[in-house]
């Protein structure tokens, strides 16, 4: 995770400002996202188990992030919602958020 989050930094840094501006989204959902997973304490397993199959997870994740317009970033219960979201889809449905 630290990678990827590493990488992406990278490369939104290299771009110019309109770039960078253009992918203000993008950069609040990583650094959101990097936040709740560097200091949650109980991340639930079945989240991490669906975490350590994914070849790129954040980028995953901002990709089921955009598809279900409902979702949002704004807290750490919205971003389980989106976890949720994304554990259902790797298991072939969607499950129900709470």
């Amino acid at each position: 995770m630290q990678r990827e989050h590493s990488l992406f930094k990278y490369q939104m840094i290299s771009g110019t400002n309109r770039e960078i501006y253009d992918s203000c989204n993008k950069i609040c959902f990583y650094e959101n996202l990097m936040e709740y997973f560097l200091y949650k304490e109980d991340i639930g397993e079945e989240i991490v188990e669906a975490g350590l199959q994914a070849e790129d997870l954040l980028n995953e994740l901002y990709h089921v992030y955009l598809k279900y317009e409902w979702l949002q970033i704004t807290s750490w219960e919205k971003i389980e919602e989106i976890l949720t979201v994304y554990v259902g889809e790797k298991k072939g449905g969607i499950l129900e958020v709470k």
